[in-house]
Formats: structure tokens, sequence, C-alpha cells
């Protein structure tokens, strides 16, 4: 998809923009995130009418269901929200971003990996050894800062916010976004290697300005170090023991004999 103006101009590929089939392990994903956000939004809400009744003045951001939203002080009750939390989100506008992201670019990256198991991969298995680490550097910084409070839930979804972006560069990274043609002091060719780093921007920005929550700014950078730098050690890991594998098979020229 190509726009231009005497402004701007965007250019996204379109193989990108390609969901006329979507890949199964992203339309697995997408229906348990559709089903699971859904049903928290349902128990909350029920919740919400019951204990309306008993105080008018009941705060909604205030109410919890520890089953699906990673609660600190709960976890050892409620280890399944380690999990569950992957496929929630309680915010309009994150969902909203997740899905679109999740359809088109959650498409996108499966059918370049040609792996389905590679998707679940990183999004349930990283995602849910990320809520792990999470939970104890939350828990052990508890001890230290009494900023941190431990009854309130931390997003355990942020595999698609921060982990996409970090992916799209690995796949196109000299590939530009936006091209801002005037003002000229801002003239700027946005790629898609500079997405990640716009993003941590934007989400560390709002949480230091607006939400002032400190649990959840650890939240997010964790998440964006560990999606940085488990896959790149992954990778690694399987170059080496390919070339070793490659190295390590016995020679068949002519003069060898082989026992």
């Amino acid at each position: 998809m190509q726009y231009s103006s005497r402004f701007l101009e965007l250019n996204i590929p379109d193989s990108f923009l390609n969901v006329n089939k979507i890949p199964d392990a992203t339309k697995f994903i997408t229906i348990i995130y559709i089903c699971l956000t859904t049903s928290l939004f349902c128990i909350r809400r029920s919740l919400f009418s019951k204990l309306l009744l008993e105080d008018p003045n009941v705060d909604y951001g205030l109410i919890t269901s520890p089953i699906l939203q990673m609660v600190p002080s709960q976890i050892w009750k409620y280890p399944t929200s380690l999990v569950l939390s992957n496929f929630i989100d309680t915010k309009a506008w994150k969902v909203a971003v997740n899905l679109l992201n999740l359809v088109i670019g959650g498409s996108f990256i499966e059918r370049n990996w040609n792996s389905s198991k590679e998707m679940f991969k990183f999004i349930v298995v990283l995602g849910s050894l990320t809520n792990l680490l999470i939970i104890v550097l939350t828990l052990l910084t508890s001890f230290i800062s009494k900023k941190v409070t431990l009854d309130v839930p931390l997003d355990g979804n942020y595999t698609i916010l921060i982990g996409f972006p970090i992916i799209y560069r690995q796949l196109l990274p000299e590939t530009s976004i936006i091209n801002l043609k005037t003002p000229h002091f801002l003239a700027k060719n946005f790629r898609f290697k500079l997405l990640p780093i716009f993003v941590m921007f934007v989400m560390t920005i709002t949480q230091i300005i607006w939400f002032h929550h400190f649990a959840q700014l650890f939240s997010i950078w964790i998440t964006f170090f560990v999606k940085l730098v488990i896959p790149e050690i992954f990778s690694k890991a399987r170059t080496i023991k390919l070339s070793f594998s490659t190295n390590s098979r016995p020679s068949k020229c002519p003069g060898n004999i082989n026992w």
C-alpha cells in the first residue's frame, strides 16, 4: 500500500497487509484472545454491578479476576494467570491495537517464519516465561521500594505490542513506513528498524507522565529485553549447532576408510 502527498509518503509492503488467509496459529491465538478478553470484561462488569448496589463509590478499575489477570500478591494461588494473561486486555485502545497487530502483523510473521510452532512459542511460551520473570522481579523489588503495589494487576500481554515490532525490524529492516517531507527540519524517513525504539519511547513516556505505574513500566522494559535478547540467543545457538553438525560429518573422500 502506497500513499503520497506533499507532506508525507506512506509505504507498507503488500505482503504485510495480505490477510486473505490467516495462518493457523495466528487464527487460533486471535480467537482465544477475543474469547478471554470478552470473558474478562463480562466478569468484571458483573462484579461491578453487584458491588455497586452495596457501595455507590466502588471503583471499576480495582475489580480484578486473578485467574486471568496477573496479580503479584495472588500469583501463588492462581498461577494460571501467567499463561492466560497473554490473551487478555482491559483497555479499549490496547484491544484495538493488539487485534489489528495480531491479525495483520501475526499473519505476516507466521507466513515468513513458515511455522505455526514458532508463533506459539513466541507468544505463549516466551510470553509466559516473561510474565514469570516480571512477577519474580516485582516481588523482589517490593522489598526494596514501597512504591511497588502487589495488589494491582500487571499487564501480562505486551508480547504483541512490544515483541512484534522487534520481529518487523528483523524481517523488514530497511523498509520505510513513513517519509515526512515537510517541514524540512522534521523531514525523516521512518523505517521499520526504528519501530521498536519508537514504541518503547511512547510507552515509557505515557507510563511516567500519565499512569505513574512503576511495576507496569518495569513489565514493559522486561518484556522488551526478553523479546529482544532471547530469540537472538536461540538463533545463534541454532546456527552454532548446525555449523557443528555440518563440520562433524565424516568426510567421504575416496582415500578415507569408514569403519
